[in-house]
């Protein structure tokens, strides 16, 4: 999720009903549309877990480095279950606890916090930012949600925070990283393992 390169992703279940490849179409809007100032591509992933579809919709501001994301869950008429406007990204789907994931970098915006996402597109939960985003992701069960920092003592000696959190943004693991390392925690009577690379300096 880190790359801007846009992925249209499709399974056999929806491209034939969604996606014509003579029309380049998602749900009727197009897979790519470029106006006087702004760049979209679009593209869709099924979550069966939801019998949803998530659209996603980039947003490049030509000749300014700034993307938004636009998200909605879409069912299989195309009908609009939910809309999530104007995200940083990168973020990423839970199923088991029926949340989005939105890490919502500070690279250009100094956003504050990531957030939660519920499926009626809403935020449920808050989580402030800890240093500058490097990285965030899930644990292999899809019940944790991580966050990665990039920090340093007086801007010479890079270390990396990482943040742990569960489904009501609760911070549940906190580790700050001189080296390389493997973080290994304990939670809810279940061993997590996350390896992180070499801290590197904010910026």
């Amino acid at each position: 999720m880190n790359t801007r390169t846009t992925i249209v992703v499709l399974t056999a279940s929806l491209m034939a009903p969604l996606v014509h490849a003579d029309s380049k179409q998602i749900f009727g809007l197009p897979v790519k549309e470029e106006t006087d100032n702004i760049l979209i591509e679009r593209n869709v992933k099924h979550i069966p877990e939801w019998n949803l579809w998530l659209l996603t919709e980039e947003r490049a501001i030509k000749n300014s480095g700034v993307f938004r994301y636009f998200l909605s869950l879409r069912r299989k008429n195309g009908s609009v279950a939910a809309q999530y406007e104007s995200l940083l990204g990168p973020f990423h789907v839970s199923p088991t606890n029926n949340q989005i994931f939105a890490c919502e970098e500070n690279h250009l915006d100094f956003s504050e916090y990531a957030a939660l996402l519920d499926l009626n597109g809403n935020i449920e939960k808050k989580i402030n930012h800890q240093g500058f985003f490097r990285n965030c992701g899930l644990t292999a069960d899809k019940k944790l949600y991580w966050l990665e920092y990039a920090n340093s003592d007086d801007g010479k000696v890079p270390f990396s925070t990482i943040l742990v959190v569960n489904r009501l943004g609760e911070i549940v693991h906190k580790s700050i990283l001189k080296t390389a390392s493997m973080v290994t925690f304990t939670h809810e009577g279940k061993v997590y393992k996350l390896p992180f690379s070499a801290p590197i300096l904010p910026g």
